[in-house]
């Protein structure tokens, strides 16, 4: 299989192959809870690509049934280190064969085409990230706003009805994972575009489905908001969700961090209440 990763179309190929398998997960070929060989070797690759550090260097991934092949030249030790512990984190892989060599002079296959892609995908990432935490904000998910994103510098574009929602847009766009700086030209006034309620909208379609089917809905915008938030990043939440009422469980570094999740999680469209069972890591001292 050997699929270096340093072309963009490969990179695009191994991305899109990657989103077609995700949606297939339930059932991936093989025996029943195992991910398939392509489906392992897929999402490394893109694991690979994706990754700052790595994606520089020409490595090939190979799986043969649930033992990774890394070939290939990086930098240094801790690039080859790296690669293999990626590879060896992954479900479903058995064992890793790091053939990788450390040349300090390893040609990189970072090309001007390359990283310009890179950038891009980059940017379009934060962009549906930033978009996805406001139309999932109860107080703006019927503004009409536009968002562009170049180099992790976030645009935000529009009219806004008060200066309350402005603040709370630009708050929302500056806390999203990835983005650098926010650029504020949204304006205020009366003329404000605005869709009245689409989140809403699109929780009453759920809860047509019945109450599980909206519960269902609540949990997974509440992961995806979490998963957005710079601030929330590197915890580890289980959120469940029962007649509206979302309940949150796990470690957080600081009673700051905890009161700030159950805050942004409050906000979330069609969460009637939080019960923020968030505990704090030992060691640090309770506010």
């Amino acid at each position: 299989m050997n699929r270096p990763i340093h072309s963009p179309i490969i990179i695009a190929f191994v991305i899109a192959m990657f989103a077609a398998l995700a949606l297939a997960m339930a059932g991936p070929a093989g025996a029943a809870g195992e991910k398939s060989d392509v489906w392992m070797e897929a999402q490394l690759s893109t694991t690979y690509a994706l990754n700052e550090h790595l994606n520089p260097f020409n490595i090939n991934v190979d799986v043969t049934n649930g033992v990774v092949i890394l070939t290939g030249e990086v930098e240094s030790d801790v690039d080859r280190d790296l690669a293999g512990q990626i590879a060896q984190g992954m479900e479903g892989i058995s064992q890793v064969r790091n053939n990788l060599t450390v040349a300090p002079q390893a040609p990189t296959v970072r090309s001007e085409e390359n990283a310009t892609f890179m950038s891009r995908v980059n940017d379009a990432t934060i962009s549906a990230k930033v978009k996805s935490n406001l139309l999932w904000n109860r107080n703006t998910s019927g503004l009409k706003i536009d968002v562009d994103t170049s180099g992790g510098v976030v645009t935000l574009t529009g009219v806004v009805e008060s200066e309350v929602r402005r603040a709370l847009s630009i708050r929302l766009a500056e806390n999203t994972s990835g983005v650098r700086r926010v650029v504020d030209r949204l304006v205020v006034g009366s003329e404000a575009e605005k869709d009245e309620g689409i989140g809403e909208k699109m929780g009453a379609a759920a809860r047509k489905a019945g109450q599980a089917a909206t519960d269902t809905w609540i949990t997974s915008k509440v992961k995806t908001v979490l998963l957005f938030n710079k601030r929330a990043d590197g915890t580890d939440i289980n959120v469940t969700t029962n007649d509206g009422v979302v309940t949150l469980e796990g470690v957080v570094s600081s009673p700051g961090q905890a009161d700030y999740i159950g805050d942004v999680v409050k906000d979330v469209v069609n969460v009637n209440s939080v019960d923020n069972r968030l505990k704090i890591a030992r060691g640090v001292a309770e506010m």
